[in-house]
């Protein structure tokens, strides 16, 4: 045990460089030179009780923090309109795989296709062309809604029967308002 008042300091390396020390509020590990390296046998755990935040800083400016808010465990950017990026190594190669752009209320990009789970791809074709994919030998798509509290199937695509379209109501091409099972509208009349 070695007891230690506010701000006396226990110092190491030359130069001081690595300092560990406690001031009358915050306690400190400084590190002046190198790298700082956490090598354990087992986890590393970062407790900040009653909801406290873990900041993320470089060079003293508050970029991000990790917190939890409620259930809810919350990855967030400090600075304004400055994107999240998800990036990785692909054979060698560092790849952007997915952009929240926050000065566009996080809108989503994807650097590749998006696979939903095992039924749907999300994807463009060589020609930037949207792509909407049933994965699997003869799956369907559904185009589903809610029509007043009830689950409805509006448009199924049968890809057992080359691509078949079945329409559950009337369609309207050319009016939002259709009078029978299909309605083509051209120049205002049916």
């Amino acid at each position: 045990t070695v007891d230690l008042g506010d701000n006396d300091k226990i110092r190491m390396g030359d130069g001081d460089d690595l300092q560990l020390y406690h001031d009358a509020t915050n306690s400190h590990i400084s590190n002046a030179t190198g790298n700082l390296t956490l090598d354990v046998a087992g986890d590393i755990i970062l407790d900040a009780e009653d909801n406290g935040e873990i900041q993320l800083h470089d060079g003293g400016t508050y970029y991000g923090l990790l917190r939890r808010d409620n259930n809810n465990f919350q990855l967030y950017s400090i600075v304004q309109d400055g994107d999240m990026v998800f990036r990785g190594n692909d054979g060698g190669s560092n790849v952007t795989a997915l952009t929240l752009d926050m000065s566009a209320g996080g809108a989503a990009t994807f650097n590749s296709s998006i696979d939903t789970g095992p039924g749907l791809r999300l994807s463009t074709d060589g020609s930037a062309n949207a792509v909407i994919q049933a994965l699997g030998q003869d799956k369907d798509i559904y185009f589903s809604g809610d029509d007043g509290g009830s689950g409805v199937n509006a448009l199924i695509l049968d890809m057992s029967d080359a691509g078949t379209a079945i329409f559950n109501n009337k369609v309207g091409i050319g009016t939002s308002s259709p009078v029978r099972q299909l309605s083509l509208v051209k120049s205002g009349t049916n």
